[in-house]
């Protein structure tokens, strides 16, 4: 099917630092450089119409350096206009990680902390597989595919450096979403039932009976 979609939206979240670098390379780039906070503009005038013309051929220099965020972002995003076929059924246990990138994930208690913790587990895991098909699903406040069902465990493992709670567009810790999330993928990929591994620091008491929900009825299993 012709389709015009991507294959990696995850990375479509770098556009986000745009504002950020815009006001930051603007900031830096402005005529007065801050002067205006200490001097009067009766005698700060005259200056910055002097060097007006440099400084907007400096700011000019900052067009460059977010047109390559917003193009490298798009391009990481893996624009395509072919859906990703199924993957291919294979013999072995099919897994879909599904990881917790709240804000409580970076907590130290654990050294150095939770989350590096976690990714640590996951690449024990990759390592130790012998055949099947892997997944990787991340949430907080909402849920996200950062990798279908592969039997490419190096794809999994260089995306496992790259996710961080700092990417995540909405905070929280809805489990429930990635979960649901995570049995579609098994359903849509995975031959015969699949497992979720559910690693987290916690999960709220008000979403446990979702998550149960969105297991009902399916020969999937969950743990944690």
């Amino acid at each position: 099917m012709a389709d015009f979609h991507f294959l990696r939206p995850l990375w479509l979240l770098l556009m986000l630092a745009v504002p950020l670098l815009y006001r930051a390379l603007k900031r830096k780039n402005s005529g007065d450089s801050g002067w205006s906070n200490l001097i009067p503009e009766s005698f700060l005038s005259p200056v910055i119409r002097r060097h007006g013309t440099s400084a907007k051929k400096r700011g000019s220099t900052f067009v460059p350096a977010i047109s390559a965020v917003v193009i490298l972002s798009f391009a990481l995003a893996g624009p395509a206009w072919r859906e990703a076929p199924t993957p291919l059924k294979k013999p072995g246990d099919s897994l879909v990680i599904v990881l917790d990138l709240s804000l409580s994930m970076l907590a130290t208690d654990l050294e150095p902390n939770r989350l590096t913790r976690a990714k640590r587990k996951i690449r024990d895991i990759l390592t130790a597989r012998e055949g099947g098909l892997t997944g990787l699903v991340v949430y907080s406040g909402d849920a996200h595919v950062v990798t279908p069902l592969t039997d490419d465990s190096n794809t999994l493992t260089g995306m496992l450096n790259v996710i961080d709670p700092i990417i995540m567009p909405v905070q929280g810790n809805r489990a429930d979403l990635a979960v649901a999330m995570a049995r579609a993928l098994l359903e849509q990929g995975a031959p015969g039932k699949g497992r979720i591994l559910l690693i987290t620091d916690g999960v709220p008491d008000r979403y446990r009976a979702a998550i149960g929900s969105a297991l009902a009825g399916s020969d999937v299993t969950l743990s944690t």
